[in-house]
């Protein structure tokens, strides 16, 4: 099973859902802004979390967009995942 089995893309809502876990972004000039996630309690510790930021990031990679991981739970996995997301990261800017 992939990671990201199960996670809906509601592009209209700028959102990802697993359940009731979400990913909420804005995409503006080729950055998707992944500002900010919730699961719920009787949700977590199931890697909805990471499910769907994992989709996110794939969802931007084949979108050519860039991410600004806002939210600190996406800059974690972000930061986990370097090695295959890294790329995407919006340089930081002195």
């Amino acid at each position: 099973m992939s990671a990201s089995a199960g996670v809906e893309h509601d592009a209209k809502n700028q959102r990802f859902n697993f359940g009731q876990t979400v990913l909420e972004y804005n995409v503006s000039d080729g950055v998707a802004d992944m500002y900010h996630t919730f699961t719920p309690e009787s949700e977590r510790g199931q890697g909805r979390a990471k499910a769907v930021t994992i989709a996110a990031f794939d969802w931007a990679r084949n979108e050519g967009l860039q991410v600004q991981p806002s939210c600190t739970y996406v800059a974690s996995v972000m930061k986990k995942e370097k090695a295959l997301y890294g790329d995407l990261q919006v340089p930081a800017t002195d």
